[in-house]
Order: structure tokens, then sequence, then C-alpha cells
């Protein structure tokens, strides 16, 4: 009967080593995941960023260039009343 108990507990006890390294082994798959999707995070703010300097970039050269289109147009203009009054 004792050896029945002791191995029984024996059992258990084996068990009970076999679901500690398996919630070890999920806990570092957790901590991985964990770590990837930081890791994925940092990156998606930094290229949200770096999207966002480069619309404001895209903006200003945008006005930049009609107002250089508008003053060679302006310029052009002028040219040609010019070269119509002579």
């Amino acid at each position: 009967m004792f050896d029945l108990f002791m191995n029984k507990i024996e059992y258990f006890l084996q068990q009970l080593v076999k679901i500690k390294a398996e919630a070890r082994s999920v806990e570092e798959q957790i901590i991985e995941k964990r770590e990837f999707y930081d890791n994925e995070q940092r990156n998606n703010n930094e290229r949200q960023l770096q999207m966002s300097m480069a619309e404001r970039q895209a903006v200003k050269l945008r006005t930049q260039y009609e107002d250089a289109e508008k003053n060679r147009l302006l310029y052009e203009n002028e040219v040609q009343k010019k070269i119509s009054f002579q």
C-alpha cells in the first residue's frame, strides 16, 4: 500500500515537473512575442514620424514650386508686354 502511495506521489511529481517545464516554455514564448511586438511598435512609430516629416516637406516644396511658377508666369507676362510695346 505504501509503495503504491509512493508511486503515485512520484508520478504526480513527474507530471508537476513536466507541467512546470511547459509553463516556462509558454512564458518564454510570450516574452519573445512581447519583445517582437514592442519592437514592431517602435518601428511603426518611427516610420509614422518619417512619413509625417516627408508629408510636411512635400507640402512645403509644393508651395515653393507654386510660388516659383506664379512668379515665372508673371515675369513671362511682363516680358511679353515689353516685347509687344516695342
